[in-house]
């Protein structure tokens, strides 16, 4: 096993998110033709949920995708001279519509980054998000 922090871990850790992603993203694509090859198909569409419309369903790509993706949407969320007004409106609920990260996960990674409890190195640390 790889020693935390060597450069084969960080090689590792680079292939499988970006295998994550490759699978998220080919994911959302195979859904998207599925939904366009079912609306041809009248008894099959019947039982389908609407499909997303493309801003929304970009939205939703880079929720799953999380993190980084997120911070790009909120950024493209101001930028109508750069981005279609249709999607900036989408990207906008990446703003302030997204769940709360689950506190029990915000610990874990304080304690792996850091190697300390979060309240063994800040005077305060709320469990509340704010916002």
């Amino acid at each position: 096993m790889p020693v935390k922090g060597s450069r084969l871990t960080t090689v590792w850790s680079s292939l499988w998110r970006l295998a994550h992603c490759a699978l998220v993203v080919a994911r959302h694509g195979l859904k998207r033709a599925a939904g366009d090859a079912a609306r041809r198909l009248p008894w099959v569409s019947d039982r389908l949920a609407p499909a997303a419309t493309g801003p929304e369903a970009v939205r939703r790509l880079l929720e799953e995708l999380g993190g980084s993706f997120i911070k790009l949407g909120q950024v493209l969320a101001l930028q109508p001279d750069i981005v279609p007004r249709r999607y900036c409106d989408a990207f906008f609920d990446l703003m302030d519509r997204m769940p709360p990260f689950d506190e029990a996960a915000v610990e874990r990674v304080v304690r792996e980054e850091l190697g300390r409890a979060p309240e063994e190195i800040f005077d305060t640390f709320d469990r509340q998000p704010i916002a």
